[in-house]
């Protein structure tokens, strides 16, 4: 399935807990999904601390990708997706999806180890009643050798936008240059999962379910 394809001149959400966690995850995609003619909405739930400074971060992010606009959810003081209440959290995904209609929605993996990633993947499937969409899943943000059981169902070749992804994450300065962290680790993690398919850069996602 050509997953850049299918959404050209259509509405994609990416949802991530909070800034940096999709471009970490599919930012390679994302940029190539903006390429190919997708109007790619990023949205990150929640900042948990440095509040003005990385919302900056996450806008200079999504304007990198090629996204037509970043949103935070809860935007007004530093919070972990954690200290909201799941009813808030759906309500709060709930009107991403009754305002922009997506055809296809990605988020985190169910195999994730941060527990604010795991209430946001929950609660995007809540969301799933709403209107037929696409939901694929992103890889789990760790970088040690083995994800768990994760196993992509769609591969994306990102080797156009692999340099995108990486400045993208590196727009994220408060979170890695400042704190002595090399991103160039997440280009080995793409090139690593580009060796079995024969390509140079790739990014796996899972595939949930397609609309009918």
């Amino acid at each position: 399935m050509n997953v850049l394809e299918r959404y050209s001149g259509e509405t994609v959400v990416g949802i991530g807990a909070h800034p940096d966690d999709l471009e970490i995850g599919m930012g390679g995609t994302l940029a190539r999904l903006a390429r190919g003619g997708a109007r790619v909405i990023m949205v990150a739930v929640a900042v948990p601390g440095q509040l003005d400074e990385r919302l900056g971060e996450a806008q200079r992010a999504a304007d990198i990708l090629g996204a037509r606009m970043m949103e935070v959810l809860e935007r007004d003081q530093p919070r972990r997706v954690e200290d909201l209440h799941m009813y808030e959290l759906v309500g709060m995904i709930d009107r991403v999806i009754r305002d922009h209609q997506p055809s296809a929605l990605f988020t985190h993996s169910d195999l994730e180890l941060h527990h604010d990633h795991i209430l946001v993947h929950r609660a995007v499937l809540s969301s799933m009643r709403l209107r037929p969409m696409d939901i694929y899943f992103f890889a789990p943000s760790t970088c040690k050798p083995s994800l768990r059981s994760w196993q992509p169902r769609v591969w994306v070749d990102i080797t156009e936008t692999i340099d995108l992804k990486i400045q993208a994450i590196s727009a994220h300065d408060s979170q890695f240059q400042r704190r002595g962290i090399c991103v160039d680790r997440f280009r080995q993690q793409a090139q690593a999962q580009g060796i079995p398919l024969g390509i140079p850069f790739a990014e796996g996602l899972d595939l949930m379910c397609l609309r009918s």
